[in-house]
């Protein structure tokens, strides 16, 4: 369960929302590639310490890869984006897992997701 919590993490990649503008997802998507570490959760419980010392790097080319700092592997997924859905299909359980961009900057994404019924919200810092 903690490869899927890391991988809902860092896909977490995750962010924002978008504004009447933003209805070319072009512009939306360059904002959230890049490098993100995790800072923030709902349910701190859920997360080992190691957890806030793994990683995820969103790619231009719509790949994703997930550094998990507990065991020290490194996972690959691919993306898409639809509004302010992003949906992650990982190499290791290919189930698509959406989360809705909160919000997005250059420093700071915020991503909600539901969790076993509950509504998560997980912060990242652009690394």
């Amino acid at each position: 369960m903690r490869k899927l919590s890391v991988l809902l993490l860092g896909i977490i990649l995750c962010f924002m929302s978008c504004s009447d503008d933003d209805k070319n997802n072009d512009g939306f998507e360059s904002k959230i590639v890049g490098k993100w570490q995790i800072t923030e959760v709902t349910n701190p419980s859920d997360y080992e310490p190691c957890d806030y010392r793994g990683w995820m790097q969103i790619k231009a080319d719509h790949t994703l890869d997930d550094y998990d700092a507990c065991d020290g592997e490194t996972s690959k997924s691919t993306w898409k984006l639809e509004g302010n859905e992003l949906t992650f299909v990982s190499e290791i359980l290919p189930i698509p897992f959406v989360v809705e961009i909160v919000s997005v900057n250059d420093d700071k994404m915020v991503v909600k997701f539901n969790s076993y019924g509950k509504t998560v919200t997980n912060t990242y810092k652009r690394l």
